[in-house]
């Protein structure tokens, strides 16, 4: 049982689980509960993961109240993203709905950024010792410290 893997044992233990109890076959695997339980919940969120699409299910409204096409908003935000190459998500929302005057939530503008591949890599922050690189000289005893 040494040579199987964390997947193969959670198959075996999958196939067996009608003739024994999970905590007997997980113990005889040496997997432990919570692992196995864990893959088990994680598998529809890997499913999910997998296929991206851009279609949401929830309908956009322009300000009359009337629907908008799914294509009409991936065009905009290509449009948009086009035109400026350094905006975001939140950027391009705040512009679809009051420039174009579209009821969008954020959410779903980051979605269709993401399977599009149009997001913006995240701002790296500056390492702990960028502090430590300004040198500052030591004169004497600061005059202002009584």
């Amino acid at each position: 049982m040494a040579g199987l893997n964390i997947t193969d044992k959670i198959k075996l233990v999958n196939h067996l689980k009608s003739e024994y109890k999970i905590t007997e076959l997980c113990k005889t695997f040496n997997l432990s509960r919570s692992t196995y339980y864990y893959r088990q919940n994680n598998k529809i969120e890997d499913k999910r993961s997998q296929n991206k699409s851009l279609y949401s299910g929830y309908p956009a409204y322009d300000r009359k109240g009337n629907k908008v096409p799914e294509k009409e908003i991936v065009e905009l935000v290509k449009e948009y993203c086009d035109k400026y190459s350094f905006a975001g998500y939140r950027m391009i929302t705040d512009h679809l709905r009051f420039s174009e005057g579209l009821k969008v939530n954020y959410k779903r503008i980051y979605r269709m950024m993401d399977v599009l591949d149009l997001l913006q890599d995240r701002i790296t922050p500056k390492p702990n010792n960028y502090k430590l690189k300004q040198k500052h000289e030591l004169t004497g005893p600061d005059p202002y410290q009584s």
